[in-house]
């Protein structure tokens, strides 16, 4: 069965997506044309909102696109919630933390199944707080 990735999280976090409008655009998208498609989601995201903001001012600065921090903080909130309102659509699910200095898995699994592939001892607290169904 053929899967769609889907690469999610605010800006600066590590990925350039507007997953406010395109996230759940696009899941609806796939599922009324390709309703077979499995979808997989890879969300980064971090405990840090500062991280999201120096990135994006220092993208700013090496002359990529401008995201205002207004922006970036109201995606930073937004990207949660927006996850929960349409986990039910994913197949398959991964969390990587990001930080200053790495990106790592902390989570991956069958979402609407609950079988979990892999779950990182120390969860980080936007994991715990969030998702206390993994934690």
């Amino acid at each position: 069965m053929p899967i769609i990735y889907i690469v999610a999280g605010p800006p600066g976090v590590g990925k350039s997506t507007n997953t406010k409008k395109v996230l759940p655009d696009f899941i609806n998208w796939v599922r009324k044309f390709y309703p077979n498609y499995k979808i997989q989601v890879i969300l980064f995201f971090t405990d840090d909102i500062q991280l999201c903001l120096d990135r994006a001012y220092l993208r700013q600065l090496a002359g990529g696109h401008t995201v205002e921090p207004d922006i970036v903080e109201r995606m930073y909130k937004n990207t949660i919630s927006l996850l929960r309102a349409n986990i039910y659509k994913i197949s398959y699910l991964q969390f990587i933390h990001t930080d200053y200095n790495s990106n790592e898995l902390v989570y991956s699994g069958y979402y609407p199944t609950r079988k979990v592939d892999f779950v990182h001892e120390n969860l980080p607290d936007w994991v715990k707080n969030s998702f206390p169904e993994i934690g």
